[in-house]
């Protein structure tokens, strides 16, 4: 299959036009602008990290609100549950998470300015602990690395992060 890179930041890229138009609402919308301002696009770290963070967000304003955000109960209950070991990382590995603060603070803020964003550094950090206990390689059909991505009921699966 040929992927189709989004025509506005063209980075991220789809299968085809129905994938492309439900992650339009899903969350790409609000990422957009911030990939192509930022240095993110090569980062799939960052870009998984604001993709949780902020599907995380929708889910909780969604129960508060009522409605329905394409996020099933049980992805949000095995989303929670999952940890980073934050106090058990190397010095190296939080450094590198905190450099990456910046560039996440503004894909979160979705190109706009909005302080509150700022004060959430110690979740965005656990986030990023999160993901680089759970998150899976997504590789092409010759084992090239092509994104990162949460599979939420796989990650949750007790397991030894030193095989």
């Amino acid at each position: 299959v040929k992927l189709r890179r989004c025509p506005r930041c063209r980075i991220t890229e789809y299968c085809g036009t129905v994938c492309q138009r439900r992650d339009w609402r899903a969350g790409h919308a609000a990422e957009c602008g911030a990939l192509r301002e930022t240095q993110a696009a090569n980062d799939m770290t960052v870009r998984l990290a604001a993709r949780t963070i902020n599907a995380k967000r929708r889910k909780l304003a969604t129960l508060k609100g009522g409605g329905s955000d394409g996020f099933d109960d049980k992805d949000a209950e095995a989303l929670v549950k999952l940890v980073g070991h934050r106090g058990e990382l190397p010095a190296a590995t939080l450094d590198a998470y905190h450099a990456r603060l910046p560039i996440l603070r503004k894909m979160l803020r979705g190109g706009n300015d909005n302080d509150e964003i700022e004060s959430q550094d110690d979740e965005i950090l656990n986030w990023l602990c999160i993901i680089g206990c759970n998150a899976f390689s997504i590789t092409d059909g010759e084992l090239r690395p092509i994104g990162i991505g949460m599979f939420l009921r796989a990650s949750a699966a007790n397991h030894s992060c030193a095989p």
